[in-house]
């Protein structure tokens, strides 16, 4: 299966276990509506964890991926290339709830992704530099 598939299909996960160690975030989730396990491997080192992810409640742990492209969403320096914060409050906050803050002063040429974990609120999200750092295999 390609990551696009995987993807579009991940409605209805529920994130199992989640520990980010080493540089890489770890990740086991029941996929999609069947009883598939798939193991999740994130290369990033800028992430944020809600208290949901910990709980032991199913409802707050059911989630769908999302990989959004940074540069569509994000203000960036002009001369620098850095991802920053807007100058309007309002779009300031939207961008604070859709996590997009995580990605403020780094550069845009490096840092392309923001990955999500979005159910109740965003479980995980974190910054990833390209596709070839998030990696997924079934779980046997």
């Amino acid at each position: 299966m390609d990551l696009e598939k995987f993807l579009n299909n991940s409605g209805d996960s529920i994130l199992q276990k989640a520990v980010y160690e080493n540089g890489i975030l770890s990740a086991t989730i029941s996929y999609g509506e069947s009883d598939i396990q798939f193991h999740l491997e994130i290369r990033t080192s800028i992430l944020k964890f809600s208290e949901h992810a910990s709980s032991s409640n199913e409802i707050f742990k059911t989630f769908f991926l999302n990989m959004i492209p940074l540069q569509e969403k994000v203000n960036q320096n002009a001369v620098s290339g850095i991802y920053s914060a807007p100058t309007d409050f309002s779009q300031f906050m939207k961008d604070v709830n859709n996590d997009y803050h995580l990605c403020y002063g780094l550069k845009a040429k490096e840092y392309q992704y923001l990955v999500q974990f979005k159910g109740y609120g965003s479980l995980i999200s974190c910054v990833i530099k390209d596709k070839e750092d998030f990696d997924f295999r079934e779980k046997s």
